[in-house]
């Protein structure tokens, strides 16, 4: 999810271009995803306008996971940009993640509650997305230091 605006009003959409950054997990992901939420269409859903989240305005409920799930100590508008999306550079190479939103690290929820309007339709649209975890390294083994 990202924060746009468009003809001076700023809203919550599904990323533009979501079927490209999914399409980067793996076909296995994709799988499990169409397999968790049968007709499932994410090349519909790409760049749609949210108009709730778990029944909230979307920019309520960004501000409650920034305030309840985002990272320690640090600012409260750092947290709601991590809501959405963490970006780093470390050794010169970028990166980005799913924001605790879109990819929570915890399991407090298997999915989310959304209502959206995608683009080019006046209609919205009620969804429950699953939430799916990432392979986040190997197993760890302890040893000898």
């Amino acid at each position: 999810m990202v924060s746009l605006e468009t003809n001076g009003v700023q809203a919550i959409h599904v990323v533009p271009d979501a079927v490209e950054l999914v399409a980067l997990l793996g076909p296995d992901y994709t799988s499990l995803l169409n397999t968790l939420s049968p007709g499932f269409n994410l090349t519909r859903l790409a760049g749609a306008r949210i108009t709730s989240i778990e029944g909230q305005a979307p920019y309520d409920y960004v501000d409650k996971i920034a305030s309840t799930e985002v990272g320690a100590f640090l600012d409260h508008g750092i947290r709601v940009n991590g809501a959405l999306s963490y970006y780093r550079i470390s050794g010169g190479q970028y990166s980005q993640r799913w924001g605790t939103l879109s990819g929570p690290s915890s399991v407090f929820r298997d999915s989310l509650k959304v209502t959206l309007i995608p683009v080019g339709e006046t209609k919205p649209l009620a969804l429950n997305i699953p939430y799916i975890a990432s392979y986040a390294g190997s197993n760890f083994t302890d040893g000898p230091s």
